[in-house]
C-alpha cells in the first residue's frame, strides 16, 4: 500500500466568508447590544458610592451654613486674611484695607 503525496502548493488553503455572508449571518444575531455599553457593575456601586458622600457632605454644610446664620458668626472660610500687594509698606494703607475687608465680612446679608 504505497500513497500518493498530495501535490505542494504555494499557497495553503484558508477559509473565509465573503463580505455578503458574513453581512447575512451577522444579520441573524438576535438580541439586544446595551450589554456592550453596560458599565461594570463595581464601577456603578463605586459612582453610587460617590454620589451619595457628595449628598450628605453638602446636606452637612447646608446645616452648617444655617447654624452659623442662627448665631450670627461668620464661617471660617470667609474669615479672610489677605494682605494688599501695593503699598504693602505704608502702615496707614494697609490698616483701611484691613478695614474694608472687615466691613465686607460683617455686613448682614
Amino acid at each position: 500500500m504505497s500513497q500518493s503525496t498530495p501535490p505542494l502548493s504555494s499557497q495553503a488553503e484558508i477559509f473565509a466568508y465573503t463580505e455578503v455572508e458574513a453581512a447575512s449571518i451577522a444579520t441573524l444575531a438576535k438580541g439586544s447590544r446595551d450589554f456592550l455599553h453596560a458599565s461594570h457593575p463595581e464601577t456603578r456601586r463605586r459612582d453610587l458610592e460617590r454620589a451619595l458622600k457628595k449628598s450628605v457632605a453638602l446636606e452637612l454644610h447646608g446645616c452648617t451654613l444655617a447654624e452659623y446664620y442662627r448665631l450670627k458668626r461668620i464661617p471660617r472660610g470667609l474669615r479672610v486674611h489677605l494682605r494688599p500687594t501695593i503699598f504693602s509698606q505704608n502702615l496707614e494703607y494697609c490698616k483701611k484695607f484691613e478695614g474694608i475687608l472687615n466691613k465686607c465680612s460683617y455686613q448682614a446679608p
